[in-house]
């Protein structure tokens, strides 16, 4: 591994082979370093760069500063890696650029690279994706501190917001990191790092809310509701003190929802759920996450191997929402829905629920369907059913199964509202017609082929026949 020489997270140095700082002669020198470094993609035209770091100075004084500044900072590159024989910079009259035998020796350039690479793989969500999870550790030990923290120049008002702009960015992928760090330790059950990163990001941002609700989910989970209390105070304390506002009502929600378990599930030592949001924006009752309600399949699952994973990539490459399996009645559809659904639980936050349509006749009553299924009542009074609806799926990243949607071609545009209200939610539709709008991803399911006699043995092929297709139909 390439070992990190420019270390910009924190104050800003160089660090020698063996991790000591060497001494730099001027701010500007690391300035100019860090800003070369960070924006390596771009060669940079001196007089950009004469404007960024010697704003005040005449052309000539400037021209000159920057020559110096140069040189000063070829030499301190060439005591680092002796191996190393490219220069620090490629440079002419006109432009200077970071040499790319460098870019790898910054910490800030590691640490995007990483974060990249998960944006790249193929996942529905990052926080419970395996593949992401060594690479955001790593990132996150990268970041031992604001992008050249205290540092500034005071003569130099462009580098001075090129410098706030970077600091915010990297600030906030980093907060993002630990987040997603947290919700998979908690997923897979290490409470101890999960509530480590969980307090790092209070550390790095004291007014991150969603931070403090994770600390007190899983302190509630570890048996510690007090402090999961306490918790939510010391929240409530900081945001009046800093902004005048009151916690959020997801934050007062699960508040009171651990009040609650601890007085009715202390002596059962009930478990603490995974997640848990205001089922409604205005007062409903907390819902727990539901457990998956898929139908329990008592034949095993044959004969459409090859559909199964073509579904499975498509779910899984993350870039489609409205997934409508389309085929005759008969064909099994609603089998290889569930079959689909239940080996790609690990990738939604949220889980899978199965909503079965086959009894609804208009599309009005869909939204009750919906809500019956993920074992939630309507607030009498409250909002429309669609929108309560909505709020109960907005915050939440699952997927939905809806069996039989043929008889309810007039409720197409529900389900393109809800897409847009729920931004993580993915819908597997059932359907004997296809949905015939511009977000749908049509997957036709055929019939299988008939087994040959050579396939069936010695046995009955008619009673084999009947066999293999009740177990690949059903």
């Amino acid at each position: 591994m390439i070992p990190t020489h420019f270390r910009f997270f924190g104050p800003g140095l160089i660090a020698d082979q063996q991790g000591l700082s060497i001494p730099m002669r001027s701010r500007k020198q690391l300035a100019l370093l860090a800003y070369l470094t960070t924006e390596h993609s771009l060669a940079h035209s001196r007089e950009t760069l004469m404007a960024l770091f010697w704003p005040e100075e005449t052309t000539p004084s400037a021209q000159n500063n920057l020559r110096v500044t140069l040189s000063r900072l070829r030499e301190v590159a060439s005591k680092l890696e002796p191996a190393v024989t490219d220069d620090l910079l490629i440079s002419d009259r006109n432009h200077v650029q970071l040499h790319p035998t460098w870019i790898d020796w910054a910490d800030v350039n590691r640490f995007n690279q990483l974060l990249e690479s998960t944006r790249q793989h193929a996942h529905p969500v990052r926080s419970q994706c395996d593949y992401c999870q060594a690479a955001l550790l790593e990132a996150v030990q990268l970041y031992q501190g604001d992008f050249l923290t205290g540092f500034g120049l005071g003569d130099c008002p462009a580098f001075e917001e090129w410098l706030f702009m970077q600091r915010e960015r990297l600030h906030l992928l980093a907060l993002e990191s630990y987040a997603d760090l947290a919700a998979y330790a908690e997923t897979t059950g290490d409470l101890s790092a999960a509530r480590d990163f969980a307090q790092r990001q209070i550390e790095l941002d004291p007014l991150r809310e969603p931070a403090y609700r994770q600390q007190m989910r899983i302190l509630a989970k570890q048996g510690e509701r007090s402090l999961a209390l306490t918790t939510l105070e010391r929240c409530r304390t900081v945001l009046r003190e800093e902004l005048g506002l009151d916690p959020e009502p997801e934050t007062l929600a699960l508040h009171a929802q651990i009040l609650q378990l601890d007085g009715a599930n202390r002596a059962s030592n009930a478990s603490f759920p995974n997640e848990s949001d205001p089922a409604l924006a205005d007062g409903a009752a907390v819902m727990a996450i539901p457990r998956p309600n898929l139908p329990q399949q008592l034949t095993p699952f044959i004969g459409r191997e090859a559909e199964l994973a073509q579904l499975r990539q498509r779910l899984q490459a993350g870039g489609t929402r409205l997934l409508s399996l389309v085929g005759p009645g008969g064909i099994g559809k609603t089998r290889l829905a569930l079959q689909v659904a239940a080996e790609n639980l690990h990738c939604f936050t949220h889980g899978v629920c199965f909503v079965p349509l086959v009894g609804v006749q208009r599309a009005d009553a869909i939204p009750a369907a919906m809500m019956d299924a993920l074992g939630v009542s309507f607030v009498q009074g409250a909002k429309q059913p669609t929108q309560q609806l909505f709020a109960v799926l907005a915050k939440r990243q699952m997927l939905l199964i809806l069996d039989n949607f043929e008889q309810l071609m007039e409720g197409v545009n529900l389900l393109l509202e809800l897409l847009q209200a729920a931004p993580e939610i993915t819908l597997l539709v059932t359907t004997r017609e296809q949905l015939n709008c511009q977000a749908e991803d049509l997957f036709t399911l055929h019939g299988l082929p008939t087994p040959t006699r050579g396939d069936l043995g010695s046995a009955s092929q008619s009673a084999a026949v009947r066999l293999f297709c009740d177990r690949a139909y059903r």
